[in-house]
């Protein structure tokens, strides 16, 4: 884990960035960010059935999340969630709003903005429907 630890930390350097967030599979995920401690956060799938499908579910949370106005912690443990609930299930599968929110109350940990997460959402369905619209 330390050689990971200072790629990480090089890697931030070298694209000037604020945050890097590396996937580690079945160990969670790591958060490297400027002058501070890198953050490990292990996986919670239960069982997992499959990975197909996690790497996008990652990227796909992330960017929500952030758009809700998470923090990166926030995140990327709620993409950790999210790719847990897809790695439990055979296949690429998607995520309900239910599942994530039964995975919080399991570990008793509150998800930010509900109200806002939901419209970002919505708001995304939209948009897809509008632009197959003929």
């Amino acid at each position: 884990m330390d050689k990971l630890n200072e790629a990480s930390k090089n890697l931030l350097s070298k694209i000037n960035s604020k945050f890097v967030v590396i996937t580690l599979s079945g160990e969670g995920m790591l958060i490297s960010e400027q002058d501070k401690e890198i953050m490990h956060i292990p996986t919670n799938a239960i069982q997992v059935a499959d990975v197909s499908g996690a790497g996008d579910t990652v990227i796909a949370t992330l960017a929500v999340s952030i758009a809700a106005g998470a923090s990166m912690t926030q995140a990327v443990t709620l993409s950790n969630y999210s790719a847990g609930i897809v790695c439990e299930q055979i296949g690429t599968v998607p995520i309900k709003f239910k599942e994530l929110q039964n995975k919080f109350k399991l570990t008793d940990w509150k998800i930010f903005y509900y109200e806002r997460f939901i419209k970002i959402i919505i708001t995304g369905v939209m948009a897809q429907l509008v632009s197959e619209l003929p």
